[in-house]
């Protein structure tokens, strides 16, 4: 058996273990992701290079390994540095107050048609009206499948998978003709495996699905007429399964002008998102709805 070239495999070990180092980061945890991400490139790297008995120095082997798996997998895969909702939030497009939770990753390739058919929209119409009519807010609900289009996904996947391609054919040892086709290949099969949900949102930084979530969410609170609510006591909920969130919007008229209410607002989103994620949305927003009416009577 040929000796992999030790370039070409630190490089290759390096882009191999960055996802590793994306789930942490995946869970709020970024400077752990960074860490770890550098750390298993850099030791496996490191492994390849002293058991194979390479030509290049250890440690700069470590530090190639080290530096793929950071360098070319941190924009895909949000090891960059990771905004939060509040940050990513249009505030000059909406002036209430906002607060979120989050829903269970597996639901991101659910429909909304499956969590939620006619007779649950009929129940909260019900409910909607008369929590409207008893303190005089205005109420909408919202669960869509996606907040917004999955922008650069597919192409960060092929990026990824012509890199491995790539990568592998160096370390062994490869004509640059075979090197472009097996990236070409890698390429082609990185592509194809975002097609699924899961793969394409692993792709998609957490900034950016936070980004997708507040122009939604503000563009429905717009376009449900809430901005406009009579003294200004509007509010939304808003759950998007893709983006993996639930938004409560309300406007100044509940939050008052002195300050947003953020734990009353805090147990809507979280009313709604536990009910979304015990598999009954339309017990999650009706809790909400209740959650909404309470803040109303205040």
């Amino acid at each position: 058996m040929p000796a992999l070239d030790p370039w070409g495999a630190a490089i290759l070990l390096g882009l191999a273990t960055a996802p590793l180092g994306a789930l942490p980061v995946r869970r709020g945890r970024r400077l752990l992701g960074v860490a770890l991400g550098a750390a298993l490139g850099a030791a496996a790297a490191l492994a390849a290079t002293v058991l194979g008995r390479a030509v290049p120095p250890p440690w700069l082997a470590a530090l190639a390994g080290a530096a793929a798996a950071l360098g070319l997998p941190g924009l895909p895969f949000g090891i960059l540095r990771r905004r939060s909702f509040g940050s990513a939030y249009p505030r000059g497009a909406f002036a209430g107050a906002v607060a979120t939770a989050r829903l269970p990753l597996a639901l991101a390739a659910e429909r909304p048609s499956r969590l939620l058919d006619a007779a649950d929209r009929l129940r909260l119409e019900s409910a909607l009206t008369l929590a409207e009519r008893k303190h005089g807010v205005a109420i909408a609900l919202a669960l869509v499948a996606r907040a917004g289009e999955v922008e650069g996904a597919h192409a960060r996947a092929a990026l990824y998978g012509a890199a491995l391609a790539l990568a592998a054919a160096a370390a062994a040892g490869a004509t640059a003709l075979a090197g472009l086709g097996a990236a070409a290949l890698g390429a082609t099969l990185g592509r194809g495996l975002a097609r699924s949900v899961f793969v394409r949102r692993f792709f998609v930084s957490e900034a950016a699905l936070a980004a997708a979530t507040a122009q939604a969410a503000s563009d429905a609170f717009a376009h449900a007429g809430l901005a406009g609510a009579p003294r200004d006591r509007g509010v939304l909920v808003f759950a998007s399964l893709f983006e993996a969130r639930v938004a409560a919007l309300a406007g100044r008229g509940l939050t008052g002008a002195g300050g947003a209410d953020l734990a009353a607002l805090a147990t809507i989103a979280n009313a709604a998102a536990d009910g979304i994620a015990a598999g009954s949305a339309v017990d999650g927003f009706l809790a909400a709805t209740a959650a909404v009416d309470a803040l109303a009577a205040r």
